[in-house]
Formats: C-alpha cells, structure tokens, sequence
C-alpha cells in the first residue's frame, strides 16, 4: 500500500480533533508517532476504534507499522485476547511461528504465559526440522 504523508496542518488539525473529542494524552501521542511516521488516519482509525487499553493499541500499530496483513492483523488482534496474549502472538509470529499454529494455540485459550511456553516449543521443534 503506497503511503502518503499527511501534511503538518492536516495532522495537526486531525490531533487537535482528538483532543476536543477527549482522547487520553496516550492514545494521541500514538497517533502522532505513527503519522509522523508515515502511517495514514485510515490505518490509525484502525486501531482508534478497537475497545481496549493503550496496550491493544499500541500493538496494532506495531503490526501496521511492519506492514503486515490484513489476515496475520485478524489473527494477533483477534477479538476476546488480551493485551499480554496479542503481544505474544505477534512476538512469535515476528519469530518465524507459522500464521495457522498461532492460530491454533490461541484457540486454546491459554493465558499468555502458557501461550509463550506452547511457541517456544513449537519455535524449538522449527529450528530441529531445519538442521
């Protein structure tokens, strides 16, 4: 996706919005970190719209800042996951972990602790099938 730079008087009039409309200082600082960076409103009003703490938000930023896609984004920010789970998800997906395995480790419904031992297993299991 080709990005556009929005110009300084669109993102700024953009967080001043945000500001009126009772954003936390968080949520906006994000915002302007990630469109300072290159990021688009469409993509910010991603996550901007998404129930959670700053956390949820700041690991979808994470994840349309390395411009993955939509499916992977689907999976680590599935609905129902806490902040710590999507953090570990992408954390492993990052790591070489296989989009379906994820998928199916989440859909034990482990917490996160349990979700980082199954992944390492799997990531241990990857490296042996490699040698």
């Amino acid at each position: 996706m080709e990005r556009t730079k929005i110009s300084v008087a669109d993102r700024n009039g953009y967080l001043k919005r945000m500001k009126d409309t009772g954003y936390e200082k968080e949520v906006i600082d994000l915002v302007s970190d990630d469109l300072e960076y290159g990021l688009t409103i469409e993509e910010v009003e991603l996550y901007l719209k998404r129930k959670g703490d700053i956390r949820i938000k700041q690991i979808y930023s994470k994840c349309l800042r390395e411009g993955l896609s939509g499916e992977v984004i689907a999976v680590i920010m599935r609905e129902g996951l806490d902040g710590s789970q999507m953090q570990v998800a992408l954390e492993f997906y990052q790591k070489g972990v296989p989009l379906d395995t994820i998928q199916s480790v989440m859909d034990k419904g482990e917490n996160a602790k349990h979700m980082q031992k199954a992944f390492e297993g799997i990531l241990a299991n990857l490296e042996k099938s490699k040698e």
